[in-house]
């Protein structure tokens, strides 16, 4: 098998009976050329893959191991089929592509316009201006955004060209707040659920809270476990994994359950929908009760929007000994330093501005889910789409600094 490296000037052969890795664009030619070699060298020694295919990274797995998605290229337009059909894509429409093409999303685009012979307009970074004026521009009707990036627009209060027909929203949970001051701007939100283990969105929704239902073609039941199953005619072929001290690439196939994927998406379903309760890693424990990472966290984010808090903090879990686990406030300095007079100031700011206000959101919490200490991080990581790299938050090089130095949240 022959493997090609994906980048936006060879776009146009995606289609065309060839393999592709697809790469982070901020790592040097000599690491991608490197993981291209090493990832040729697997398909090399294991010659049963059938091909044509496409490797896209997991998210948030290019700082340390690499993790990646195999795609059928035939998932990938099965996906684009299902998308375009259900949302009465046109011939010649104009998309604005302003997601990475080493992220699913951004690959999604690029087959939709594939198979609806429409066009595509490329914004090489966000830029909200830039974005705003090509969107007139060039008349965009379709385009993908994420929840930072309707942020930006509801924040300059902008509202939608009148010609704009759709805007995807993933990549992360979208706020009840955001959502309804997109909405009251005239931007034609559609929230959508997907992943690059099912070649882009395989559901959506109209509504505030997190629930879902399946797009044609696209099932979904919940495990005894309490997992999202998916089945869908673009789900992936399974994962390659950089493993051990020699970082030698593993394929592992995906979980299937009488034709179901197993994901690790946790869910309810009721009434034909479903609801969005986080992930298997987001389940921890604290005095032998069940916390959920992913609730605290969207609780808190509602809660600092309400009180119109703009500074960046999210919630992780360290481990305990005594409790099992303790929650931590990670707390942005880059996000403070915009209202800090000086670098003195910062511990004033956040004693008499943050803390209480934490300490009220703790009152409507149990006593095991409140968050007792804080720590001040230089920034929070993100990936290029917006989302908090958890894993490289929750590094073990990380999780020791931040157990040495975190402080504690006075009652």
């Amino acid at each position: 098998m022959t493997l090609y490296s994906l980048n936006p000037k060879n776009l146009d052969e995606l289609f065309e009976n060839k393999n592709f890795l697809v790469l982070n664009s901020h790592l040097s030619e000599t690491k991608q050329n490197e993981l291209l070699v090493r990832v040729q060298d697997f398909f090399k020694e294991n010659k049963e893959f059938d091909s044509p295919v496409i490797l896209v990274p997991t998210s948030g797995t290019q700082s340390f191991y690499l993790k990646l998605v195999l795609l059928k290229i035939q998932a990938l337009l099965n996906s684009a089929k299902c998308v375009g059909s259900f949302f009465n894509f046109s011939r010649n429409e104009n998309w604005l592509l302003t997601l990475p093409l080493f992220h699913v999303g951004g690959l999604g685009i690029v087959a939709r316009a594939y198979e609806f012979q429409q066009n595509v307009f490329h914004l090489d970074k966000w830029s909200l201006s830039l974005f705003y004026e090509t969107l007139y521009k060039n008349n965009i009707h379709l385009t993908s955004l994420v929840p930072t990036q309707i942020f930006d627009i509801v924040n300059q209060k902008l509202k939608a060209p009148k010609h704009l027909r759709l805007v995807f929203v993933g990549g992360g949970s979208l706020s009840e707040s955001l959502f309804v001051a997109a909405k009251s701007l005239d931007w034609p939100i559609v929230k959508t659920f997907g992943m690059t283990e099912t070649a882009s969105m395989v559901a959506t929704s109209d509504q505030t809270d997190d629930s879902y239902s399946g797009l044609p073609g696209c099932q979904f039941k919940i495990s005894k476990e309490n997992n999202l199953m998916i089945q869908c005619d673009s789900l992936f072929s399974g994962y390659l994994s950089e493993q051990g001290s020699d970082k030698k690439f593993i394929f592992t196939p995906p979980k299937i359950v009488n034709n179901f994927w197993i994901s690790e998406d946790l869910a309810e379903s009721k009434e034909g929908l479903f609801f969005l309760k986080g992930r298997e890693k987001d389940l921890i424990k604290i005095k032998g009760e069940l916390v959920n990472l992913f609730s605290l966290r969207s609780l808190l984010l509602q809660e600092m929007e309400a009180q119109q808090v703009r500074v960046e903090m999210t919630i992780i879990s360290i481990p305990d000994l005594r409790n099992e686990n303790k929650l931590v406030l990670i707390i942005s300095q880059e996000s403070l330093n915009p209202f800090l007079e000086s670098s003195s100031a910062l511990n004033n700011f956040v004693s008499e501005k943050i803390i209480p206000r934490i300490q009220e959101f703790n009152k409507k919490l149990l006593p095991f889910e409140q968050i007792k200490l804080y720590f001040i991080i230089d920034f929070i990581p993100r990936t290029d789409l917006g989302k908090i790299k958890y894993s490289e938050l929750c590094s073990l090089k990380n999780m020791e600094v931040i157990n040495e130095n975190r402080k504690p949240i006075l009652e």
